[in-house]
């Protein structure tokens, strides 16, 4: 198990140079918007405009402040993320604009290279004690709104937790009612 701190994450301009994103974990390490096979990361989202295209990423997106932002996916129509509700789920060739449902937002970017991995986005509320199962072959779980321990060791609102190979699991327990943002990823078998 691995705590990530907020105090680490990497802070870059997004693809498309009209933000900023803040990457929570990369893999393989250190990997460019063109090699990665998954990465989590936020963006404050302050204006509208067009999202960075991905070509064979999937993507998940989650609210994690603010009032919402409406997209309009190519071939899909408007989708609109506000507070509570699921991840959206798109892929990241298709052409997305995006507009603000009042004021700016921050948002939780989740993405996989299709062929490689695939992944699943979810936000549990918890309050006090929450025993944190690795679900995936990657379970990588942001805190927001608490601060608290992961297995005695301290960590702070925004922090993340990394379960790999090896770690079955984690015991949190957080000060106050919070929302736990889990992303699991799975390594897809390579096919000769």
């Amino acid at each position: 198990m691995r705590i990530l701190h907020a105090a680490d994450f990497v802070v870059q301009p997004w693809k498309n140079g009209a933000g900023m994103t803040t990457e929570i974990m990369v893999s393989p390490a250190g990997a460019g918007f063109d090699r990665f096979d998954w990465r989590v990361s936020m963006a404050q989202v302050a204006a509208p405009g067009p999202f960075s295209t991905f070509a064979g990423i999937d993507r998940s997106l989650g609210l994690l402040a603010g009032e919402g932002i409406i997209l309009t996916v190519d071939g899909r129509g408007e989708v609109e993320l506000k507070p509570g509700a699921h991840p959206v789920v798109f892929p990241g060739e298709v052409p997305v604009e995006a507009r603000l449902a009042g004021g700016p937002i921050l948002d939780l970017n989740v993405m996989t290279r299709r062929g490689r991995c695939r992944h699943h986005l979810s936000k549990v509320p918890i309050v006090g004690a929450f025993e944190l199962r690795r679900r995936g072959d990657v379970t990588l779980a942001l805190i927001r709104g608490s601060s608290g321990t992961v297995d005695d060791r301290p960590v702070c609102d925004g922090d993340a937790v990394l379960l790999q190979a090896g770690d079955e699991g984690a015991q949190l327990v957080l000060h106050a009612t919070c929302d736990l943002w889990i992303a699991d990823i799975w390594q897809l078998p390579v096919i000769r």
